[in-house]
């Protein structure tokens, strides 16, 4: 806990040396402190599962529509299932490889 607070410290310490700045350092300070304490999986499943539901109901809602009814689960649907993971896919590395850039 030590460490994560004098990591936090160095993190905020630019805007903490000013004094138009030490308001900006303490919401800065706080905010990373709060931000350290959140577990990951109390963000990440609520969001895993809402995004399941999602599709689970656009490839049954797709399947039961009387015109896509015939060629959707063996034609169309793999095709778009590996457009839309090829994009998000991409968006996603190169949204964190680019935040990583800095580092």
């Amino acid at each position: 806990m030590v460490g994560t607070i004098i990591g936090i410290l160095k993190t905020a310490g630019a805007f903490l040396i000013t004094p138009q700045g030490a308001g900006i350092g303490l919401g800065v300070l706080v905010v990373a402190y709060v931000l350290k304490r959140i577990d990951n999986t109390w963000v990440y499943e609520p969001i895993y599962w809402t995004f399941h539901k999602l599709g689970v109901a656009c490839t049954l809602g797709a399947s039961k529509l009387p015109y896509l009814r015939a060629v959707w689960n063996k034609t169309l649907e793999p095709f778009v299932i590996d457009l839309l993971e090829n994009v998000l896919s991409a968006a996603k590395d190169g949204l964190f490889a680019g935040l990583h850039s800095d580092n």
